[in-house]
């Protein structure tokens, strides 16, 4: 409902509030998405100290939960923290469902270092590996876009993600900048 001080709120009571004298308790997974929600809010408000922080606590009790490790992951993207980032990816190479994922942070991570190449060929292969996958596509359009060397495979891919998600607002406003761009040149 756009109350980010009450979610933050709630979700603090949630980790650290003591609990009472019944046969219930909090499941520790539980604990684990309000961490993970909390690092969340954090990124959100730029508190980037404090997400990771709640990555790292909530990945302290859960390693297998991905989308702490995705969430830090990105995070590290961001800050160009490459040594870090390939530390979260070894985790993540450690779960084949998270493979998509894991080439998505492998794209952004090139694109950032400008190999816009590599960031082609990994998010081709996670489209690949998993044809209906809309965000390997988004950063492509993203790579294609920013590389400005063949805007007829961005124009196509922008279109790809419009047939999966029809009312993507971003895919909408590049595709009609790009093709005013195409139509002058």
């Amino acid at each position: 409902m756009g109350d980010a001080t009450g979610s933050e709120a709630c979700l603090l009571h949630l980790l650290f509030a003591k609990e009472g004298d019944h046969f219930a308790s909090v499941s520790p997974m539980l604990r684990v998405i309000a961490r993970h929600n909390l690092a969340i809010l954090c990124r959100e408000q730029g508190r980037d100290g404090e997400a990771e922080a709640h990555w790292h606590g909530a990945i302290g009790e859960r390693t297998d939960y991905m989308p702490c490790w995705i969430g830090l992951g990105e995070l590290y993207v961001n800050q160009q923290r490459w040594p870090e980032l390939d530390n979260v990816l070894a985790w993540i190479d450690t779960d084949a469902q998270s493979a998509v994922d894991a080439a998505v942070l492998r794209g952004r991570a090139a694109m950032a270092q400008g190999d816009f190449d590599a960031a082609r060929l990994g998010l081709k292969a996670a489209i690949a590996w998993e044809p209906s996958a809309l965000l390997p596509r988004v950063v492509l359009s993203h790579a294609l876009l920013q590389q400005g060397r063949d805007l007829k495979a961005a124009e196509a891919v922008l279109r790809e993600i419009l047939a999966i998600s029809p009312g993507h607002a971003e895919a909408t406003r590049n595709l009609a900048v790009l093709t005013r761009q195409l139509e002058q040149a």
